[in-house]
């Protein structure tokens, strides 16, 4: 198994891959008391590590528990207040299948932060946005879905 980066590997990398085997555990004779039928838990037993770039052996059909760790460079965190801070707002919009996840937080009437993954075609945009405290009340309706639908919005 391998991990990859997609999409902005020029701002994360894989730093640790810990792979852990579900293991089904019967546990019914350590239970106190009467109960009924067999009792299991899910045990998490260590199946191997990579550094995201190295494979490592699994078998088929194992049921893996995944925790990967990602280095982060600190000048590739989002702009602004993307955590929405008190009397802000957020809009959110998350596309599994098309792997896209936009975070916008709003406060006093004006883009305050931006988190993108996946699509990040419109990062300077918002950025501009951020910077310059343009209002956004006549956009905001459309800005989530970027500039030229937000601009031609505006426009009308």
């Amino acid at each position: 198994m391998t991990a990859s980066i997609t999409s902005g590997a020029n701002l994360f990398a894989v730093a640790n891959i810990q792979a852990n085997n579900l293991e089904l555990e019967d546990v019914s004779g350590e239970l106190p008391g009467p109960h009924h039928g067999p009792a299991f838990v899910w045990q998490i037993v260590p199946a191997g590590t990579g550094n995201g770039t190295t494979p490592f052996a699994l078998q088929k059909d194992q049921l893996l528990y995944l925790n990967v760790t990602a280095r982060v460079p600190l000048n590739s965190i989002p702009p602004g207040d993307f955590t929405g801070a008190e009397g802000s707002e957020s809009i959110v919009l998350s596309d599994v299948h098309h792997g896209t996840y936009k975070k916008l937080v709003i406060a006093e009437g004006r883009l305050t932060g931006a988190v993108l993954i996946g699509d990040v075609g419109d990062a300077l945009w918002y950025l501009e946005l951020i910077r310059s405290r343009q209002p956004t009340l006549r956009i905001r309706a459309d800005m989530m879905f970027g500039r030229s639908l937000a601009i031609r919005s505006e426009a009308a």
